[in-house]
């Protein structure tokens, strides 16, 4: 008894901590522990145990020193203590909830849903069972107009229409500062009223306290220079059902299994690639740049890549040979943003360059 009595109270102490410290911000170089009853209680109902790790350590999610270092701009304030997460000061990015690929190509809209507004240029893989997926992303900073915002990530989707559920992350970049930044975004109803960026909203469970998520990331790639990559994988605990996210060689948190209902057994489609946001101001098609902001046609240092895309079924081990796979490129507007698919082996694997310029004279409405 009196064992147990040990037990309860010091798994009591671990939950206070992490409850009571769970956000610490950086503001003006200081940090500031937020204790508010909606950021203590954000996910009361929806997570019952916080889990501090999953149940395995299998190939692609185990730290991995051939990661480079991910520095974000806050690192040189200082760092956020164990128990404690960090929160980027403003968690609103400048960018419309997206909308699933599939359904902006079909030209399907939900009732009083206004038409999205977004292009795209990705690798989709079908007709399979998933559970995780994997892939390097090469980081740039595309040149961003009109409000608007592009992104580079990938999609693990589950479900149709209103029961669609979506987990996304990747980089983003939006004009209302113009920062290269890392992102997660969710849905669990097809884009409707579930979901948002990042920590916005109920949902996510983080429990790094080195990378932020809406955090900007620094350096980027130079073109026809150095080029920078960060790793991304999305995988799913096959004993809790929560899918979990790594960022480098950072196990950041999780979506938990109640919030997915969609993605409960498996997702159903993946997609590599890029996404922006086209407002047609001026009634021609908007200049925001995809990528490099240059085509696939150019090829490494120039163009975007993505290489090593992986993927996992239910065997849960590390696909990367998609021979056999349905996979193919899509493009919504092939002159403004383009995508390759290439397999070389090597290195990089199966990969894509992606990307481009927006508004030319092939690129007009």
């Amino acid at each position: 008894m009196v064992g147990g009595d040990y037990m309860t109270k010091f798994a009591f102490s671990i939950f206070a901590i992490i409850v009571v410290c769970t956000h610490c911000k950086f503001v003006h170089g200081r940090r500031l522990t937020i204790q508010t009853n909606k950021d203590t209680f954000m996910h009361e109902g929806t997570v019952k145990t916080i889990e501090m790790k999953p149940n395995f350590q299998s190939s692609g999610l185990s730290a991995n020193d051939k990661n480079p270092v991910i520095y974000q701009s806050w690192h040189k304030n200082g760092e956020c203590p164990k128990g404690t997460i960090p929160i980027t000061r403003t968690q609103q990015f400048n960018c419309p909830p997206p909308s699933h690929p599939s359904i902006t190509q079909a030209n399907h809209t939900f009732e009083n849903q206004v038409p999205p507004l977004f292009e795209y240029a990705y690798a989709t893989l079908t007709r399979e069972n998933f559970v995780g997926a994997q892939a390097y992303f090469n980081v740039w900073h595309p040149k961003i107009l009109n409000d608007e915002c592009s992104k580079a990530q990938i999609w693990i989707i589950g479900g149709f229409d209103r029961d669609l559920n979506a987990i996304e992350t990747g980089w983003m970049v939006s004009e209302d500062d113009d920062r290269t930044r890392l992102f997660i975004y969710w849905t669990a109803d097809g884009y409707q009223n579930t979901g948002c960026y990042n920590l916005h909203c109920p949902g996510f469970v983080q429990i790094d306290n080195v990378l932020a998520l809406g955090g900007s990331i620094e350096p980027v790639s130079i073109y026809n220079g150095e080029q920078r990559e960060i790793q991304f994988i999305v995988k799913k605990d096959q004993v809790t059902q929560n899918w979990w996210l790594k960022v480098g060689d950072r196990i950041i948190g999780y979506w938990p299994h109640p919030i997915m209902t969609g993605l409960h057994y498996c997702g159903t489609e993946i997609k590599w690639g890029g996404a922006v946001l086209n407002k047609n101001v001026g009634n021609h098609h908007t200049a925001t740049q995809m990528g490099s902001g240059h085509f696939p046609e150019e090829g490494f240092g120039k163009a975007s890549f993505i290489r090593n895309l992986g993927f996992y079924r239910e065997s849960y081990n590390l696909i990367t040979n998609f021979k056999g796979y349905y996979i193919g490129p899509v493009a919504t507007r092939p002159s403004c943003y383009d995508v390759i698919l290439e397999d070389h082996g090597g290195s990089y694997g199966f990969h894509l360059y992606f990307g481009g310029s927006g508004f030319s004279m092939d690129c007009l409405g």
